[in-house]
């Protein structure tokens, strides 16, 4: 009965893990949601692709997402500031971390 027990919270425990992954962010810097759009042609001259929250500009990158894959499609982002961004009155540089379709 004791093992009974412990494999049903085992597994109730591992499950209840999973679920929570995938639906709560890790604690990055900022979060932002809108449309991906390639960024084109800047006078700040730098990242790879652009996102609009709330009003405000952002350039993003990634080393580990391939952004190209979200282009004109909504998204929430998450990820950190790129230290010594913003320049040329350009702005934030975020380092995208995860993304959510």
């Amino acid at each position: 009965m004791k093992i009974k027990l412990f494999l049903f919270s085992l597994i109730t425990l591992l499950f209840t893990s999973c679920e929570k992954e995938e639906g709560i962010p890790a604690n990055y810097q900022i979060e932002l949601e809108g449309t991906i759009q390639e960024i084109g042609p800047t006078f700040w001259m730098y990242g790879t692709h652009k996102i609009t929250y709330n009003g405000k500009l952002y350039a993003l990158k990634s080393s580990t997402i391939n952004l190209d894959k979200y282009i004109d499609k909504r998204v929430t982002v998450w990820g950190d500031n790129v230290n010594g961004y913003p320049v040329d009155s350009g702005p934030e540089y975020i380092e995208v971390k995860r993304l959510v379709k």
